[in-house]
C-alpha cells in the first residue's frame, strides 16, 4: 500500500518529463492552418482533433524523437 508521501514521490519523475509542445500544421479538408498542442510525455499517439476553422475531424499522428521533439501527421477520417 502507497502513502501519500511514496505517492507523491512516484509522481514527481512523471511530472518533470510533462511538457506541450506547439506544432503548426495544415488542416487535411480546408487547407488553413491550425496548431496543435502535443502533449510529449507521451511517445506515440493517435487522436481525433476537430479544425479550428472548418469544424471537421482531424486525426492527428504524433510522435517525439529521442530528443524531445515532436512531429505530427494530419489526416482526414477517410485516409
Amino acid at each position: 500500500m502507497f502513502t501519500d508521501l511514496n505517492f507523491a514521490q512516484l509522481r514527481i519523475p512523471y511530472m518533470s518529463n510533462f511538457s506541450l509542445e506547439s506544432v503548426n500544421s495544415s488542416c487535411p479538408y480546408c487547407g488553413e492552418p491550425i496548431e496543435l498542442l502535443i502533449d510529449c510525455s507521451v511517445y506515440e499517439q493517435e487522436y481525433v482533433e476537430d479544425c479550428q476553422v472548418c469544424c471537421r475531424p482531424i486525426t492527428v499522428h504524433a510522435s517525439v524523437d529521442s530528443d524531445g521533439d515532436p512531429s505530427v501527421f494530419v489526416s482526414s477520417e477517410n485516409e
